[in-house]
């Protein structure tokens, strides 16, 4: 390994002291990212890291090509997916919103604003206790299992798109002209026939239409959306592929993963947005102008033509299917958020200002990190190695085991 990415890493992310499983990631990243790019003719670095930042992505680094995977990001999904598979209380998912926030300010130099949030966030935790909603905690380790794989795999595709421009030129003329011709379109008819059935209120279809005629003026007409469609879409297809003889996988686990994943993904970068929109140096677009919207749109376009096709077999309702667990999405984790953001909204806006003093900087920062407990995230974990994830193929004895220790320990560090 270069010391690349590690320096990469250092420079852009507040780090945290451990990476569990790094080994882990990787043989998921190999799977099938690394067929992928010897198919291309390309080499693609793997790196795994652990901050704050949740992300991942492919930078160029030295002339090599290189896909950085947060492990930050499965704990979100870990978190956000148990919280869409149970039920919640309102408490726990705005201790999970403050800390996020608290984390985002936090790397963006909003450090009183940071603080804040932080102390808001303990508060609430406090509130919570120690009490964890019941979960089915097999079903969550294996949806996760399958959204680190779709995420890797989506950034892979953009390290081979970057390798051949011709090949993405080709591509982003033929993706953006068939979601025009074979989805947009078609959905613009069925909501005027709704608004002439009297079935939706002609306001709410006015909403809509213009949501979606923005989306094509606007986000569509942007390359690197179309290539994020892209992604998503080669995705899908890699990770069907390599996923389909998994012992017991059903149709809707697939689906929900997939999707959830672009969903949690949005509801990142909805509480990012929450931060932003009061920084006058920031131009911060309605939620529905978001890229990650067209996505979802996207995501669950092509989702539905697989089931068209007979990919996921028959008998499955595809619309039913996502319309109950949308909308268990949006009363479980959209409608929370957005209740938080109203009271962000209310705070004093002293607190949003850029912290120039150095000395005041260190002193919040050590202030925030004691209370998100980023200074010993994970450090007593080093035992539990490569073994803390192999439950989420199959082992339930050693998931039982591991997740008693890991509920234990993120009790106490705001994990899920």
């Amino acid at each position: 390994m270069t010391r690349g990415p590690e320096s990469y890493v250092a420079a852009t992310r507040r780090l945290r002291p451990e990476v569990i499983a790094r080994e882990h990631y990787r043989r998921l990243f190999e799977v099938s990212a690394m067929r992928l790019a010897e198919v291309h003719g390309i080499e693609i670095t793997f790196f795994a890291t652990y901050s704050t930042e949740r992300t991942c992505e492919t930078v160029q680094l030295g002339g090599e090509t290189c896909v950085i995977f947060d492990v930050g990001l499965s704990d979100t999904f870990l978190e956000l997916n148990r919280i869409w598979t149970c039920s919640i209380g309102a408490e726990e998912v705005r201790e999970l919103c403050l800390r996020y926030m608290a984390e985002y300010a936090q790397i963006t130099g909003r450090l009183d604003l940071a603080f804040a949030l932080a102390k808001a966030s303990d508060e609430a935790k406090r509130h919570i206790g120690f009490g964890r909603a019941p979960s089915d905690h097999i079903l969550r380790a294996r949806v996760t299992n399958i959204q680190e794989r779709y995420v890797l795999y989506h950034e892979a595709c953009h390290a081979v798109l970057a390798a051949d421009p011709s090949f993405k030129e080709s591509t982003i003329l033929a993706v953006r002209t068939s979601f025009v011709y074979d989805y947009v379109v078609p959905e613009l008819k069925r909501m005027e026939e709704i608004v002439d059935r009297g079935v939706m209120p002609e306001a709410q279809a006015q909403h809509l239409l213009a949501m979606v005629n923005q989306w094509m003026s606007v986000q569509w007409k942007d390359d690197a959306v179309v290539e994020e469609c892209i992604c998503d879409n080669l995705a899908i297809r890699i990770l069907f592929d390599d996923l389909k003889d998994m012992p017991g996988l059903s149709p809707w686990e697939f689906v929900l993963s997939v999707l959830f994943a672009s969903r949690h993904q949005e509801t990142l970068s909805e509480l990012r947005n929450i931060i932003d929109r009061f920084d006058s140096a920031r131009t911060v677009q309605p939620d529905w102008m978001e890229p990650g919207q067209i996505r979802s749109a996207f995501v669950r376009w092509e989702l539905s033509k697989h089931f068209a096709d007979g990919v996921f077999g028959s008998g499955f309702d595809f619309d039913k299917l996502l319309s109950g667990h949308s909308m268990q999405y949006y009363n479980h984790i959209t409608s929370p958020v957005r209740v938080v953001a109203q009271e962000i909204e209310a705070m004093d806006r002293r607190l949003w200002r850029y912290t120039a003093d150095a000395g005041r900087m260190i002193l919040l920062n050590a202030e925030i990190d004691a209370i998100l407990g980023q200074r010993e995230i994970k450090a007593e974990a080093e035992w539990l190695g490569e073994a803390a994830f192999t439950f989420r193929l199959g082992d339930t004895q050693a998931f039982d085991r591991v997740q008693a220790v890991k509920d234990a320990l993120f009790r106490r560090v705001g994990g899920p």
